[in-house]
């Protein structure tokens, strides 16, 4: 069954991001490597220990261990995603994140096993970057690699605004204090004009998407939401916030926060 549905990039992150969690993880030993044949000698040229086998209008095509004569070899893994899983867009998000990371293109061939669960998918990269891949895989299925990098990691920084604009109720004396699990970002803040605050948001690399809440003195609770950009410069973390209030009567706003160190 293919899920149709609406969502924004940092949902679809989320969502892939758990999905790959899911998923059950094999990693096949050696190298892989393509041999092709005619249609009519399928029979006479098809190995039992090939993983996969496609065809076009003139021949097979099957994904086999590789042996001394072939030149292009791979690292091949597998997914078996779980009954029910909303794998919808999986195969370009977790390519594009290849991509970016290691400089590489993939391939990848699906099939179904109704008794395990459906769609299965066939993953290889070339053989010369089987660790650092495959390392990269098993970190996304512990869901242990930072949705916004280590570099720019928010669990337990603390901020307070350098820049704010008219439309903005919080100042200098104005502490954050972050946490961050994987896509979710939550933090709490109070001091000046701020009696008591908190906000949660998802994030996707440096993108960052909250709502927000806030008791202001002296008894005004307000609520909105945000856009921002997380970023570190000279060194220290920032967070740029683009804002708007759910009380249309209030004008939206940026303010850019940057970490105490």
């Amino acid at each position: 069954m293919v899920d149709i549905s609406k969502e924004t990039g940092l949902q679809t992150e989320v969502r892939l991001r758990n999905v790959i969690r899911q998923a059950t993880l094999r990693v096949y030993e050696g190298a892989y490597a393509f041999d092709e044949f005619p249609l009519a000698l399928f029979g006479k040229h098809v190995n039992p220990s090939a993983l996969a086998l496609v065809r076009d209008d003139q021949v097979w095509s099957q994904l086999r261990p590789a042996g001394r004569d072939d030149r292009e070899t791979f690292v091949v893994w597998r997914f078996q995603f779980p009954r029910g899983a909303d794998n919808s867009g999986f195969v370009g998000w977790l390519a594009s994140a290849l991509k970016a990371k290691f400089g590489t293109g993939v391939f990848v061939t699906c099939g179904s096993n109704s008794s395990d669960g459906g769609i299965f998918d066939y993953w290889g990269v070339p053989i010369d970057l089987a660790d650092p891949v495959i390392q990269e895989i098993r970190a996304l299925t512990r869901g242990s690699v930072p949705l916004g990098g280590t570099e720019t990691e928010l669990s337990g920084a603390m901020m307070r605004v350098i820049e704010t604009s008219p439309a903005s109720v919080i100042g200098p004396e104005t502490i954050f204090r972050f946490r961050q699990d994987g896509a979710t970002v939550r933090a709490d803040y109070e001091g000046g004009r701020i009696l008591a605050g908190s906000l949660v948001g998802y994030r996707n690399g440096t993108e960052l998407e909250i709502c927000f809440s806030q008791l202001e003195s002296p008894s005004s609770l307000q609520t909105g939401s945000s856009m921002c950009t997380v970023r570190r410069q000279n060194g220290a973390l920032e967070l740029v916030e683009d804002f708007r209030w759910d009380n249309e009567k209030r004008s939206p706003g940026r303010n850019v926060l940057r970490e105490i160190t």
